[in-house]
């Protein structure tokens, strides 16, 4: 029981085409899909239009449900699927370098303006003053660095608690 946060990555695949060339292949594809998974699933590269990563996951990192909330959800915590802009992940990595800076110069009033945590229903740790903060901020940036390397994706938060 607890806090679980996923960001997910939607990529448009696209990589259907069609070929005059040979009559049995009407269609080509840069993507392959095989093995017993896709066969019992009825997958294959003509029904696959775009491809879902999980880029980043947390667990009970309070704070950052907290920014998701209120800068994304508008003030709603209702455990749903939310879009995310590339420049809304952008300010939250930059919320949490500002954070550190603040922990680093023992400013706990600066990261609790900045990046508040968020009381929920087993949510964690509320102290930032613990390397469990800490550690959520350095992965918070870490993992939205690498999303973010990847462009023209589209980004999804959910929690579930």
């Amino acid at each position: 029981m607890g806090l679980d946060m996923y960001l997910d990555s939607h990529h448009y695949y696209g990589g259907k085409y069609k070929t005059h060339n040979n009559k049995d292949e009407y269609f080509r594809h840069s993507l392959e899909v095989k093995g017993k998974f896709a066969e019992e699933n009825g997958l294959s590269e003509n029904n696959i239009s775009e491809i879902v990563r999980n880029v980043a996951y947390w667990r009970k990192a309070n704070a950052i449900h907290g920014w998701f909330v209120q800068n994304v959800q508008d003030g709603v915590d209702n455990c749903q699927r939310h879009y995310v802009t590339v420049e809304q992940l952008t300010s939250l990595v930059n919320l949490c370098k500002e954070s550190l800076e603040c922990l680093k110069n023992k400013d706990f009033d600066g990261v609790y303006t900045l990046l508040p945590p968020t009381e929920g229903f087993f949510f964690g740790e509320y102290n930032v003053e613990s390397e469990w903060y800490r550690q959520e901020l350095e992965e918070t940036i870490s993992q939205l660095e690498k999303a973010l390397k990847v462009p023209g994706d589209s980004y999804y938060y959910t929690s579930s608690w």
